[in-house]
């Protein structure tokens, strides 16, 4: 069968046939809406608004698809992995109505949401019929090292369920403590699974054969109120993703980079081979004030000009004689070993290994 589609009542009529890609017969939900955004029925933003005339339903989806694909209200996205978060991330949460009336959303019950913030209508508020409803979030740099959180749109009863936002990402923790730079150690590994058959015969798999695992190892001595603040940060580093610093591949600065995107070196930084190969973050740190530090992501890197370019600009200010700036290993503590040589020093060795 045959029919026809309309986009609104001043286009012409769009002839589908079963053979086409829109038979929607074998298409999914998800499917069906990327259509209705394909067709530009909803505008890029804004004020949405699809008034279909009589019957435009039917031509549209066809008889046996009206109660699959209309009447209902739906999410883009449903989901969504921030990744490594360092600053804040923002996000469009878009709410669209197929109904021909307008659908009450009771309430907004957010779940473990430190971190993050949904800005949306005060509740309870009203999607218009057939449009769309734009909500903003925004996902935070500082906030707990896993983000774990949900959303809840409480639909009204006669829609029959409830649209849920889930939002995940890992926060990568700065690590600050200076180590002992002659005892620094820089491993590889190459994980694999080992299976013996029935004669004892050895089978290896690589579990990533893209490349090896990065491992460091060094010691950090501190005293005073770095050692209680390194032994406080013991728990949370337990906890977290770690962005490491590469002590191995140091870089110093040319220019201030605070307000820009670029970040110019003095070393010649072409033979930097865990920069290039396996960092995808750099850190610029202070080296009078502790509490000034800054993860930026690489976008690129300018090799001829010695130039590192980042996602994003740089906030703080590292005048070039007081900071450093260090290639990211982005990584988890796999061990570490306390001792106190004296009640007011700590010593510790920590073991790390590339978060893959």
């Amino acid at each position: 069968m045959d029919f026809l589609a309309f986009r609104d009542n001043d286009t012409p009529p769009k002839l589908i046939t079963e053979d086409s890609q829109r038979n929607f017969d074998d298409q999914s939900e998800n499917a069906a809406i990327s259509l209705l955004l394909e067709d530009e029925i909803f505008a890029e933003k804004g004020e949405r608004t699809y008034q279909p005339t009589p019957g435009n339903e039917l031509a549209l989806f066809g008889e046996e698809n009206i109660g699959t694909y209309l009447n209902k209200i739906y999410m883009t996205p449903q989901e969504i992995d921030a990744g490594f978060i360092t600053e804040d991330k923002s996000y469009e949460i878009s709410i669209f109505s197929l109904y021909r009336e307008e659908k009450e959303v009771s309430n907004v019950n957010k779940i473990s949401f430190g971190g993050a913030d949904l800005q949306h209508p005060v509740t309870p508020f009203n999607i218009p019929a057939n449009s769309t409803i734009i909500n903003d979030l925004t996902v935070y740099g500082a906030g707990p090292p896993f983000q774990n959180s949900q959303a809840v749109y409480v639909l009204e009863p006669s829609v029959g369920y409830n649209l849920t936002l889930d939002i995940s990402g890992r926060r990568i923790l700065p690590f600050l403590y200076e180590p002992d730079f002659k005892d620094v150690e820089e491993g590889f590994s190459f994980e694999t699974i080992i299976y013996k058959d029935e004669r004892a015969q050895e089978q290896r798999r690589t579990l990533a054969a893209d490349r090896f695992r990065v491992e460091l190892s060094f010691p950090v001595l501190e005293e005073g109120v770095m050692a209680q603040k390194l032994q406080n940060d013991l728990v949370r580093f337990g906890k977290g993703v770690l962005g490491v610093p590469i002590f191995s591949e140091c870089l110093h600065l040319v220019l201030n980079p605070q307000g820009s995107m670029k970040i110019e070196t003095r070393e010649d930084f072409s033979y930097f081979y865990l920069l290039k190969n396996v960092s995808d973050f750099v850190l610029l740190k202070s080296l009078v004030d502790d509490s000034i530090s800054e993860i930026k992501e690489i976008s690129s890197l300018d090799e001829e000009n010695q130039e590192i370019n980042v996602a994003s600009n740089v906030s703080n200010s590292f005048p070039p004689s007081s900071c450093v700036c260090y290639p990211v290993l982005i990584a988890y503590v796999d061990s570490y070993e306390i001792s106190r040589p004296t009640s007011n020093v700590l010593n510790v060795r920590f073991d790390f290994k590339e978060y893959v």
